[in-house]
Order: C-alpha cells, then structure tokens, then sequence
C-alpha cells in the first residue's frame, strides 16, 4: 500500500485536492492522520458525524488496533507524537529519523492495508515534521505532495471565518516560515519523494496537474479527469479532521481567487513584496 502526503501551511487547498484524489479507485482518502488517536481518544465525530467505532471504514481498523495496543500505550503514542509533530521539532526531523515517532505510524498504516488492503491512503495532514519523518520511515511506499499557494491568497482565507483565523501580519509570518521548511524537506527528501505543487496550477489547470500527481505516484487518475470534464461532484468519504469542507457531502472544483478583488491593490503588492524570495521561487507575479 501506498501512502501519499500533502504538506504545506494552512488554508493551501489541501482537503480540497484530497477529496479531487480520493475520488479515484486505487486511493483512500484518510483525512489529517495526525490527530487520528485524538479522535479515537476523545470520541471527536468525523467529518460526517460518526465516530470512529462506529464508521464503516474505520471500525474494523480501531478493532484492530485495540487488539494489538491498550488504551495507556495509545495515550502515550499520542503525547510523542504532538511533540515529534509540532514546528518547533521539524529541524530535528530534517537531520534524523524517530524510530519511536515511526513505530506506531508504522503499526497504524499496515493495520489499514489489512483491513483494507486499498492500492494506496492520502494523508492530507499538512505538517512539515510529519511528513519527513513518514518518507523516512519507508522510502518506497511514502510520496509527498508539496501543495503551495500565493501568499496572498493564504493571508484572505484566514481572514475568513475559519477554525484558525490569523491577522495579516500573522498569517505571512506563519506562511513564510512554514514554507521555508517545506523548501528544506523537498531538498533533503529529494525529487523522487517530494513534488511542489501549487494550488492555482490545481484550479486552473486540473487535467495538467492530474497527470503531474498520476506520474509521480503511479496510481491512475483518468477518472478524476472524466469527473471533471463532465463538471461533475466529488464525494466526500468520513475523514478524520480537515476544515469545513470535510462536512459536506460532495463538493466541486471552484477555484478560489476571491483575494483579488477584495484586496486592495496597495495591500497586494506590500504582501507580494514582504514574501519575495518565495514567492519568486514559487513562480507567482506581481
């Protein structure tokens, strides 16, 4: 089994390729396995209102899992794995791999290919340190998908009402560090781990970017393409966390670039100006 990751900051468009990708055959779309054991800890609802336990999908994996860890060893996996995750810990994850961190995410993903035994699982969790220490964990099955977004962008959804607003100021600060840590893993995993992407490329030219994902982890996407081209909806499957999205049922492709009419052209250009070494690496225009 397969596992494909999206990282990258916040409000890029993640759940959106997610549920684009978990519409095809060969791919399961799992949500933000991150806090997987705070749902099953915490009996949190999943994004169509059920718990874990009682999911269709899900139920057979926790079985599995109560069977083979106790509850105190799952509190405990949990409390590591908040702090291998957290930004503060993602330059140790650029220079070493956490054999405990991976132990348990090891256990978790082999218990789903059992009980499911899907060709390949998206994990849209988006965390840097995550995502480094999943591709060090096995070279072979983990793929990452790099999502990006021009700042501008990032900086008016949150301003929207989200889970996580952030001012301005805020949301470029967060941007730019989060993005200059993406740039880092994409360097020390190397090209046939990591590809960038951007969200615009995603919205505005899906059949490209559809064929770009298809190559790189070698699961065919032609159905998603049809879905598209027959402007068709995409299904949301029970995932774990994501944004406000994740609720509802099916969704369509709308790209969106409300930011460039309700931002003003001065404000645009002073967000453009302040990100610039990433936004010229990212390859987005004043």
């Amino acid at each position: 089994m397969k596992i494909i990751y999206l990282m990258g900051a916040g409000r890029s468009g993640t759940t959106m390729l997610a549920t684009l990708l978990g519409n095809a055959p060969g791919i399961q779309t799992l949500g933000e396995m991150h806090q997987f054991l705070d749902y099953y800890l915490e009996d949190k609802p999943l994004s169509n209102g059920e718990l874990l336990r009682e999911s269709e999908f899900w139920a057979p994996v926790v079985k599995q899992m109560e069977a083979q860890f106790t509850r105190e060893e799952l509190v405990r996996w949990n409390k590591h794995r908040d702090k291998v995750e957290g930004h503060g810990h993602i330059p140790a994850s650029l220079l070493s791999s956490n054999k405990k961190y991976q132990e348990f995410q090891k256990s978790l993903f082999d218990i789903i290919a059992q009980v499911h035994q899907s060709p390949a699982v998206l994990d849209s969790a988006k965390y840097i340190s995550r995502g480094l220490q999943l591709a060090r964990m096995d070279k072979k099955r983990v793929k990452i998908i790099y999502v990006v977004r021009d700042v501008r962008g990032v900086i008016y959804s949150f301003g929207k009402n989200v889970q996580t607003p952030k001012k301005p100021l805020a949301a470029m600060v967060y941007y730019s560090l989060i993005n200059k840590f993406g740039l880092l893993a994409q360097w020390v995993l190397g090209s046939k781990q990591v590809m960038r992407l951007r969200y615009e490329s995603v919205v505005e030219q899906p059949e490209q970017s559809l064929m770009r994902i298809q190559d790189f982890v070698g699961i065919d996407l032609s159905s998603v393409s049809e879905k598209l081209a027959n402007n068709e909806a995409f299904d949301m499957p029970p995932i774990v966390a994501g944004n406000r999205m994740a609720a509802a049922k099916e969704i369509k492709l709308n790209p969106d670039f409300s930011w460039k009419r309700e931002q003003s052209r001065p404000a645009q250009i002073l967000y453009y100006l302040l990100n610039l070494p990433l936004q010229l690496i990212f390859k987005y225009r004043l």
